[in-house]
């Protein structure tokens, strides 16, 4: 058995994405007696956008739960942005910026055209918990290093080499397999 081992577990970043959907899809009635879906309120190619950027934005800050969550923050804002109500405060002002917003005031150019159909505020209320979950950066710590669960990669796939699940093995077998699994796995 192993004692005094500390493990970091790193969720593999796909797990997170099709969170979005289900949860922000969830059929209820909201506060405006409207669903969460259809015309000017979510559709699926927009749920899909948000799967996406979501995924985006924990891949381009890897190894950085505070950029991860500012980044997640900003995918909620930017589908909130109105013409009269700007909600850039969370992209990054640069030449550089996913938002053109901000790419326009680090450049001094008017490119900028605001969301056509930004969500409106019953919708943006039922999804803001769940965005503040998945953008939680304690929740998103653990895919700091944007692991893939690639089967080479996986500490399962090491103790069942030594430990195949379709044979009989003991308990101190078992054992044995989950302690080396743990030093290769490691280096």
């Amino acid at each position: 058995m192993l004692t005094g081992v500390r493990l970091h577990i790193s969720y593999q970043v796909t797990f997170y994405q099709p969170l979005i959907g289900p949860i922000i899809n969830a059929g209820k009635k909201l506060e405006d007696s409207k669903g969460l879906g259809g015309r000017e309120r979510l559709t699926v190619s927009r749920t899909d956008a948000m799967q996406s950027f979501y995924s985006l934005a924990i891949r381009e800050n890897k190894g950085n739960a505070k950029a991860m969550s500012q980044a997640t923050k900003a995918i909620l804002h930017h589908y909130a942005s109105t013409r009269d109500k700007p909600q850039h405060q969370f992209y990054p002002v640069d030449a550089k910026s996913w938002c053109s917003y901000q790419r326009d005031a680090a450049t001094g150019e008017k490119t900028h055209q605001p969301i056509k159909d930004p969500l409106p505020p019953a919708v943006l209320k039922t999804i803001k918990p769940v965005f503040h979950r998945l953008g939680d950066e304690k929740f998103l710590a653990g895919c700091e290093r944007c692991a893939t669960q690639n089967a080479n990669e996986s500490l399962h796939h090491v103790v069942w080499g030594f430990a195949p699940k379709d044979q009989y093995t003991s308990a101190s077998e078992n054992n044995l397999a989950a302690s080396l699994g743990m030093l290769v796995f490691k280096q």
